[in-house]
């Protein structure tokens, strides 16, 4: 009773109010969503998206350099000038006004450096940059998914651990309750009730060692998938299933 006690226990203690429930049903799904949380992963895109657009950037100083003017002027009032008369045939004196009242003025200028060592040279440091991070990205990605698989098959074989040990811990309190029973008809002797005890509890410390060791690494999952605290993580799949799905063709002949 107190093992038992002691499990729920154990299973309170790690269990928490949810905000956010995500099943996946394959190792792919856990890679695929990883790709997008995984605070490594996406610290190393923000790198080579960071390096793309430094090349760019020193690739545009190659090339060639242009400058654009425009002007536009209002003349409000024009100038006004008094033309005496007569000053040309058939032309009255008087006030007259010369100019234009609207003016506008553009150019284009463009230019280009014949060498220019250090913009070489910075275009060619960012391209070796954008480089290195693309195999740091995937390196990163690999070790990322490499953790996610250990933690994964981990969890899936501590799954099935626990619902062995379940089933063991099930049994061995029958024949506990059993014996017990046959000890007080006198049946067993005393001997016979504490092996059958011992092994009973035996069996629920192994249930109790197995389910911690499956939510550990469900937990240890939920840390690599940048869930938050309170979020929740199933996985609707076996040990044997994925398996199967892993390698549908192995030893499928004899080699």
């Amino acid at each position: 009773m107190f093992k038992r006690v002691t499990i729920i226990i154990v299973l309170l203690a790690l269990c928490r109010v949810t905000d956010a429930q995500v099943v996946f049903s394959s190792l792919e799904d856990v890679w695929k969503y990883a790709d997008t949380h995984n605070i490594t992963i996406r610290t190393a895109k923000y790198e080579l998206d960071k390096s793309l657009y430094a090349r760019k950037q020193s690739y545009s100083a190659l090339l060639p350099q242009a400058n654009a003017t425009a002007s536009y002027t209002d003349n409000i009032q024009l100038p006004v000038t008094i033309i005496p008369p007569n000053l040309l045939p058939g032309m009255q004196g008087g006030p007259v006004s010369f100019g234009q009242q609207y003016a506008y003025a553009g150019g284009v200028n463009a230019q280009m450096s014949i060498l220019n060592l250090q913009n070489c040279y910075n275009a060619r440091m960012a391209k070796q940059t954008e480089e290195m991070n693309k195999d740091s990205l995937a390196g990163t990605r690999k070790t990322v998914y490499q953790q996610l698989a250990t933690q994964y098959y981990s969890y899936l074989l501590m799954q099935e651990a626990a619902r062995l040990a379940d089933e063991t811990a099930r049994i061995a309190d029958s024949v506990y309750q059993s014996a017990n029973n046959k000890f007080k008809e006198g049946a067993y002797n005393e001997a016979n009730v504490d092996i059958a005890k011992i092994n009973l509890e035996r069996a629920q410390q192994t249930q109790i060692t197995a389910h911690y060791q499956m939510l550990t690494s469900r937990n240890n999952m939920k840390a690599l998938l940048g869930f938050s605290v309170n979020d929740s993580l199933n996985i609707e799949a076996s040990l044997q299933g994925s398996l199967n799905i892993e390698a549908p063709g192995a030893f499928s002949e004899d080699p």
